[in-house]
């Protein structure tokens, strides 16, 4: 057989740092007042992340936990995801929005020229945060963009 010694395969594995916040939630249904903000650092396997978690920037990632419903079926209560702290988000993307401290997660959508900004729940049991006025848009502020969710069975 082949008795090649483990240590002539290459060890140097690229590990991503992500900011686990225990204590941080973000609000699927209504909004969530946060706990400390405190990280533990948990370390990643860039090619983990990328392969199964569909992860391209490592740079500034968080994992927070999700809990409620309104985003079912994408998001369930209980999940944690992996968000991208970044302030601009896209038209259809999932993100980590604070409105006046209260912290959701909720599927964006605006205008071109953001003269309104909704925020989407998945379940339509919830309605959507409707931010039409320029005094309500001034009391968002977008935490980051989901890039994964991680499911524990």
């Amino acid at each position: 057989g082949d008795h090649r010694d483990l240590h002539s395969f290459p060890t140097r594995r690229s590990s991503i740092s992500i900011n686990y916040y225990p204590d941080v939630y973000a609000a699927a249904g209504y909004g969530a007042i946060n706990g400390n903000a405190t990280p533990e650092i948990m370390t990643f396997d860039k090619k983990f992340l990328d392969q199964f978690l569909n992860v391209r920037r490592y740079d500034r990632l968080d994992i927070i936990h999700i809990i409620g419903d309104s985003m079912e079926p994408y998001i369930h209560n209980g999940e944690y995801v992996i968000i991208e702290r970044n302030l601009e988000a896209k038209n259809g993307e999932t993100v980590i929005a604070n409105i006046n401290g209260e912290i959701y997660v909720k599927r964006f959508q605006s205008d071109p020229f953001k003269k309104w900004i909704r925020l989407v729940s998945e379940n339509n049991m919830y309605d959507d945060i409707a931010l039409d006025t320029i005094e309500k848009i001034q009391m968002l502020t977008i935490v980051g963009i989901v890039r994964a969710k991680i499911k524990a069975f």
